[in-house]
């Protein structure tokens, strides 16, 4: 797993060990649901050339619950996620949010949230070299 807070097309461009896991290894892009959040959203999915593939998730409530606003400005490379269904929202925590993670138990909310993700992670990955299992 890379935990990337750099700009991916200068990860491209580099050539660098990273570059050939972010062309092929399972992509997650993790963003958060407000409208600058979907637009960096696309933008991750345009420069990694990724948009079919990645599994991308929204930090907040689920889009049934998103205002008009929201829906209004996502972007068509997100909906087209949204509609493949590769697009997953794990809501956020207050308390892990302030604190950070510890040695205490998940929520079971979060938990739940991320097992569905991760289920399809296994699912996209089998009979690949990346399979994914526990």
């Amino acid at each position: 797993m890379l935990d990337l807070n750099w700009d991916l097309a200068l990860i491209d461009a580099a050539e660098c060990w990273m570059t050939p896991l972010l062309r092929s290894a399972p992509m997650i892009v993790v963003s958060v649901a407000t409208v600058p959040g979907l637009w960096a959203l696309d933008h991750a999915l345009h420069v990694t050339g990724r948009a079919t593939t990645a599994i991308c998730v929204l930090l907040g409530p689920s889009t049934k619950k998103w205002p008009k606003s929201l829906h209004n400005a996502t972007p068509p490379a997100v909906r087209a996620v949204d509609v493949a269904e590769r697009l997953f929202t794990v809501p956020l925590d207050a308390s892990l949010g302030l604190s950070g993670l510890n040695p205490d138990p998940l929520p079971t909310h979060l938990v739940a949230a991320c097992q569905t993700i991760f289920d399809r992670v296994v699912e996209d990955t089998k009979g690949t070299e990346n399979h994914v299992s526990i």
